[in-house]
């Protein structure tokens, strides 16, 4: 039969108990005859079907409802029993139940559905199905019932409830015009009411949610008749309900009496109907402490507006003015001009730095735009990047010296600027804290060290050039010299000069300061002795020129130590002059020292007309070792500040004196550098090393002489 899927009509229970139970549990299980006699005799039309939908059982009474003979029922599909919409679905259904024995929970339950009878006409049915076997093979047995009668009834009565419900509906729309002009005189004192109900709901859950304490006045005729006041008071002002009831000026003497105007004024405002907003004000506390109080007043009307009674919210807000207060004090000491704006740039709060950088007072700024602080030929641009910092806000914003931002005093004069962003959310919305920094004498210092910069790289490019490229190449003689500097450009200068007679004059020089000018000072002097020993051979007589040229092109603050010391090839003899330069050292062979070369005048540049005596020559012999220094290897510091000094740089040449030329200096660069602390080498370091070889036809028995005395 016909299977409805989905959305099935109700299940129905109706069934005859005993054709249920015999037919769908025990008939099919007995004998054919006694099958066949219960078919025929059942009230209810039976049909059974194989498994290929064939017709194999159609009863007396299935004859009657299907207005079809046995005859020409069985054999056929039981398609011819169902509206042709039903029958593919009845077909997937047998299959699948023949092929797999599930029937999809179709079997053992009653459906309703709908079934076809021969002359064609649809009528509905409630379906019983089961399931058995006769002769090993499967069949499903169908008790179907015409329900036609029972639907007809349940029309009726569906009919019969929508009339009474058109009826009471039209009932209703009379009732609903009677009362019309009764509903229009009530709307009002509901919407009042249900704006009461509405409000006292806010209350309860401000007051679920805030520390705070509510009292309620009623009012008659502009006057206050009765006050109430929670429990909440006693924590907020030490003072209980009863406190109130058996002082009626409590509330008002208990206020700080400078305000107590203001308090009284706020009172008046809210009796005499005003909207008021809420009001901060201080109070003494029963224990003699100081409060801060938050009185919000919500008014209530009666159906006139008249006011009947008002609700006021106390909450103890003074560790927020606390707070506050800390914040205003912070921002007083802040080292920058701090200025707070609203979301539209309205300045709301600035510090007394902010009235000193701009030269405006805080009541000229306050309720200002921001851009009044900004240069005018570039105020069309400041909102608009205000507001994108309003839209993304970050927690701090600088924005560097580099984006070229001025600001405008109240003279109309313009300063560089920093500025520092950072956003302040609060109760009343988000807020722009503005640090702002004269930055025009770190411009000013930018460009001074950037100028320093430029002459130290200028020094640097000189020095380079001061120093010889090579030492000289003299037989019998090793020379070799090097200047450390302790910072970009040194003070310290050596050269090497051929005299007219073909003698060498070893300089060893130190320009007092650092950076430029010294560089330039050393340049002139440099060129100076080359100059002047293109001409001269005495050096005393070298100086006294020199002097006399660089007390006139030198600064009252600068001089130039220097020690000149000339050796003769021919002769081997040694002389020099000192010009306030600290102590050279001739060593002989032994280690010993064989002479001091000690200042013999004052420094270079200091006074006209000095002179420059040159000691008495002194003979130099194989293994001699000169050694002049400038006071950057004497006076370097260790960490406890003890100077490398010369005992320490005597003690480290004798232990290198088997060593080059070259390699001493190097030696005592290095010494002197792990003297001292890493990074504390704040002068320059300059040394230059003569060595004296032995005389042609000597070598080999100084060098066994030599080799002799360092074993």
């Amino acid at each position: 039969m016909a299977q409805l899927q989905g959305n099935a009509p109700r299940i129905s229970a109706t069934l005859h108990e005993e054709t249920d139970h015999l037919l769908g549990e025990r008939l099919l299980c007995e004998s054919e005859e006694r099958f066949r006699a219960l078919v025929e005799v059942s009230p209810d039309a039976i049909v059974a079907i194989d498994r290929r939908g064939i017709i194999t059982v159609f009863n007396p009474a299935a004859e009657e409802l299907f207005q079809m003979r046995q005859e020409e029922a069985v054999g056929c599909t039981a398609d011819c029993l169902m509206p042709e919409e039903y029958r593919q679905r009845h077909t997937r259904a047998r299959d699948a139940y023949f092929g797999t024995g599930k029937s999809g929970g179709l079997l053992g339950g009653t459906i309703e559905t709908a079934a076809l009878r021969a002359g064609g006409q649809v009528f509905p049915i409630e379906l019983s199905l089961s399931a058995g076997q006769y002769d090993g093979e499967p069949f499903v047995l169908a008790i179907i019932r015409d329900i036609t009668d029972r639907k007809l009834t349940e029309e009726a009565r569906q009919k019969a409830r929508d009339e009474l419900e058109t009826e009471v509906d039209r009932q209703t729309a009379q009732l609903s015009a009677a009362n019309e002009t009764l509903q229009r005189q009530i709307a009002h004192r509901e919407k009042v009411e249900e704006a009461l109900r509405a409000s006292e709901k806010r209350y309860r859950q401000l007051l679920a949610a805030v520390t705070t304490y509510r009292y309620s006045v009623r009012v008659d005729r502009g006057r206050s008749i009765e006050t109430e006041h929670s429990e909440g008071c006693l924590k907020a002002t030490g003072y209980s309900p009863d406190d109130y009831a058996a002082d009626p000026g409590l509330w008002i003497d208990m206020v700080v009496p400078d305000d107590q105007d203001s308090v009284l004024a706020h009172a008046a405002d809210v009796l005499d109907g005003q909207t008021v907003p809420p009001l901060e004000h201080r109070i003494r506390h029963r224990d003699g402490s100081i409060r801060w109080v938050r009185d919000t007043i919500v008014p209530h009307y009666d159906d006139s507006d008249e006011l009947i009674r008002y609700d006021g919210l106390v909450e103890d807000v003074t560790e927020r003015k606390r707070a506050d207060e800390r914040f205003r004090n912070l921002l007083e000491a802040a080292p920058d001009a701090m200025v707070i704006i609203q979301q539209d740039g309205t300045i709301v709060l600035v510090n007394a730095q902010t009235e000193r950088l701009f030269g405006y007072t805080r009541d000229e700024l306050l309720g200002q735009s921001v851009e009044i602080l900004v240069p005018k030929r570039l105020r069309h641009r400041h909102p608009e990047k205000r507001r994108e910092y309003v839209a993304n806000p970050l927690s701090i914003m600088a924005l560097s010296p580099d984006q070229e931002l001025l600001g405008l005093r109240k003279d109309g004069t313009e300063f560089p600027a920093e500025i520092t962003l950072s956003p302040l959310e609060t109760e009343e919305g988000l807020l722009i804290s503005s640090a702002i920094r004269d930055i025009t004498e770190r411009k000013r210092t930018e460009r001074v060290l950037q100028e320093n910069e430029a002459q130290l790289i200028a020094a640097q490019s000189i020095q380079e050039h001061l120093l010889p490229d090579a030492p000289p190449s003299l037989p019998g003689f090793d020379f070799a010299g090097s200047s450390y500097p302790a910072d970009f450009a040194a003070g310290d200068t050596f050269d090497y000069l051929t005299l007219p007679d073909g003698s060498v004059a070893v300089v060893i020089a130190d320009v007092s300061g650092h950076g430029f000018a010294p560089a330039l000072l050393a340049a002139s002097t440099h060129a100076l002795l080359r100059s002047l020993a293109n001409h001269h051979t005495e050096i005393d007589e070298i100086l006294a020129i020199a002097n006399s040229v660089l007390v006139q092109e030198t600064e009252d603050d600068r001089f130039v130590t220097l020690l000149l010391a000339r050796i003769d090839p021919q002769t081997r003899m040694l002389e020099y002059t000192s010009a306030g330069h600290p102590s050279g050292y001739l060593l002989d062979r032994d280690g010993r020292i064989k002479m001091h070369l000690e200042s013999t005048a004052m420094p270079l540049g200091v006074l006209p007309e000095l002179e420059f005596p040159a000691c008495d020559p002194v003979p130099l012999e194989p293994g001699d070792l000169l050694v002049l220094l400038t006071d950057g290897v004497l006076e370097a510091a260790s960490d406890s500040m003890e100077p490398f000094g010369v005992q320490r740089t005597l003690d480290l040449l004798r232990e290198c004196q088997h060593l080059t030329a070259s390699q001493i200096v190097e030696a005592l660069h290095g010494a002197v550098r792990e003297y001292v602390l890493p990074g504390n080498v704040i002068d320059d370091i300059t040394a230059v090393v003569v060595k004296v070889g032995p005389l042609a036809g000597e070598d080999h028995e100084i060098a066994h002489r030599v080799s002799d005395v360092h074993r």
